[in-house]
């Protein structure tokens, strides 16, 4: 039986751990230029969704903020509930009726009727996290809106009071900072 020299080990487990890390911050998709390239719409569209409270929500929740914020995010994605304590914060330190965040959880669908036990396993996730704002599950209507089109999570649209989208998506995970920026400097123009 052959044995592996120490440096032999040393080095793929360098390997291992260089491939593990960018896997973490790369976000959850293979293909983050195709999902900014698919969503060319000016508008986010029209939808029908619950919450993770079982409250029924429309497009008409973009009418209560100048922006909001949309993320769309996966309970499997380590970048995406990496971001939500940041997110968290931010919703808090808005009043809603200026800047309104969103989270849309891709990978937990919902049907006509509200499914009380993907809605309670999501909520684990929200309070563990402190992103304590409004979740949406996925429905058939959220796919035919520019969701429908997104290749990669977590990606972010950002919606003006008309429903309108302003510039293209994020697509990837980012800081406190970084999201407090990107708001100002839209709010400002």
């Amino acid at each position: 039986m052959k044995y592996l020299s120490k440096r032999t080990i040393q080095k793929a487990a360098v390997g291992m751990l260089a491939l593990i890390l960018l896997s973490l911050f790369a976000g959850c998709a293979a293909d983050e230029k195709r999902s900014e390239d698919a969503i060319n719409a000016e508008s986010f569209g029209s939808f029908k969704a619950f919450d993770v409270n079982g409250k029924v929500v429309t497009e008409a929740v973009f009418g209560n903020a100048e922006l909001t914020l949309v993320n769309c995010w996966g309970t499997y994605c380590s970048p995406c509930l990496a971001e939500m304590p940041d997110l968290g914060r931010i919703a808090d330190e808005y009043d809603g009726s200026t800047v309104n965040l969103i989270g849309v959880i891709v990978d937990k669908k919902s049907g006509d009727t509200f499914p009380s036990d993907v809605a309670s396993e999501v909520a684990d996730i929200i309070a563990q996290t402190g992103a304590n704002y409004t979740h949406l599950l996925f429905s058939d209507s959220l796919n035919g809106t520019v969701i429908g089109d997104t290749y990669a999570i977590p990606t972010t649209f950002f919606v003006d009071k008309n429903g309108n989208l302003i510039g293209k998506p994020y697509v990837g995970a980012r800081s406190y900072e970084d999201w407090s920026e990107i708001i100002r400097s839209i709010l400002a123009k």
